[in-house]
């Protein structure tokens, strides 16, 4: 049921209206639902920060590679490492120690330079191949491509 003005909603039934507001609410708890579904897979590189080390590489994170299944709303937790810099410590995880406790000295800091997003679950596996068949990704490359002409 599809209602456009005031008018028409003044007019709908208590029972259209229950029914159009339970729709609504299984919408949003489906999609709700669906951004903590840990979909995707993250390829994430990690380097060490010079500029938060001063340069001294033992106090730097070391170089790695790795990977984490995340959720479409746990990407930005990522994300946003490519852009700021992140600290850790040996008892980072100690929960005797206080994040504030930890001399600074002893921080050991690093960023994000790369982080891979690709798809995990086997639907968003099947709708990438089937773009990549259908030639979507080419054709998004090319409207990306003249626009940047403009």
């Amino acid at each position: 049921m599809k209602l456009t003005t005031k008018e028409e909603r003044k007019q709908m039934s208590k029972e259209d209206y229950k029914k159009m507001m339970d729709d609504y609410k299984k919408r949003i708890e489906t999609t709700l639902e669906d951004i903590k579904k840990k979909d995707y897979l993250l390829t994430v590189y990690q380097i060490g920060c010079k500029f938060m080390s001063d340069g001294d590489w033992e106090r730097e994170v070391r170089p790695r590679r790795f990977y984490v299944p995340v959720s479409i709303n746990e990407i930005q937790d990522y994300t946003r490492y490519l852009e700021e810099s992140f600290w850790t410590h040996p008892d980072i995880d100690n929960p005797k120690v206080k994040d504030k406790d930890i001399p600074f000295e002893e921080k050991m800091w690093g960023r994000y330079w790369k982080v891979n997003i690709e798809p995990l679950s086997k639907e968003l596996e099947k709708s990438y191949v089937d773009g990549v068949k259908k030639g979507f990704f080419e054709s998004w490359r090319r409207i990306s491509k003249m626009k940047k002409k403009k």
